[in-house]
């Protein structure tokens, strides 16, 4: 499905790929293990080759995003880009924690200790992204950080065409935005901070990792989001 010009959302496992095609091919989260088939069959589809893939950016480390990165690393040969705080757990120097937030979920957390301890994969080769770095996608493509969900989650914004890419960082379910699930954050406070940060911007539109897309409306709709809980925000 083309979201925006040059911007493909890509079904697969675990959660939505995101192609930006323009001269230089970007894939924006990479799915569960398994899905690195599935992206480069639809890649083929849109005319893409593997090795036009130029650079693969996770939005955070749980499973469901960069399972398949490995994959797509050997079909591509694609740098990994991610946010600093997390680059130690992709290159093998601390394992990656158990994403269920202990204090929310204290059960579920004992009961997927071992599973996520068992899928921290291969060490890989990754490079550090920062708050505010601008890379040459599609007339420029920002990097901010929304932590919350994960310690370094982020966000990317393409002015541009005001398009959002949320990661994690919101869902969105009944035509409204909602805060991340608490029970597999981190930081609920924190993403709710980040939120208000997002809510800032000027954007059009946002394309969510596990929802469709949101295509028009998307700053009211984040205004009326952290209004429900920050005064600075809210309608009266």
């Amino acid at each position: 499905m083309e979201v925006a010009p040059g911007v493909h959302q890509l079904w697969g496992l675990g959660c939505h790929v995101f192609a930006l095609v323009g001269d230089r091919v970007t894939l924006i989260d990479a799915g569960a293990p398994g899905n690195g088939r599935i992206v480069v069959r639809q890649l083929r589809k849109l005319g893409v080759h593997p090795r036009d893939v130029e650079q693969i950016i996770l939005t955070h480390y749980h499973l469901d995003h960069r399972g398949a990165v490995n994959e797509l690393r050997a079909a591509t040969g694609a740098s990994v880009l991610v946010h600093s705080s997390e680059a130690p757990y992709f290159r093998g120097h601390r394992p990656y924690p158990n994403p269920v937030n202990r204090d929310r979920a204290p059960r579920l957390a004992a009961l997927t200790d071992r599973l996520f301890a068992a899928t921290r994969g291969r060490p890989l080769s990754v490079e550090n992204l920062e708050d505010g770095d601008t890379l040459d996608v599609l007339g420029g493509l920002r990097v901010l950080h929304a932590p919350g969900h994960t310690q370094g989650s982020i966000v990317l914004w393409l002015p541009n065409e005001r398009l959002l890419f949320a990661g994690d960082a919101m869902g969105y379910r009944r035509n409204r935005l909602e805060v991340p699930d608490s029970r597999v954050s981190e930081d609920p406070g924190l993403a709710k901070s980040s939120l208000e940060r997002l809510a800032a911007l000027d954007v059009d539109g946002i394309c969510f990792s596990h929802f469709r897309p949101l295509p028009q409306g998307a700053r009211a709709a984040l205004e009326q989001l952290v209004g429900s809980w920050s005064e600075e925000f809210r309608v009266s």
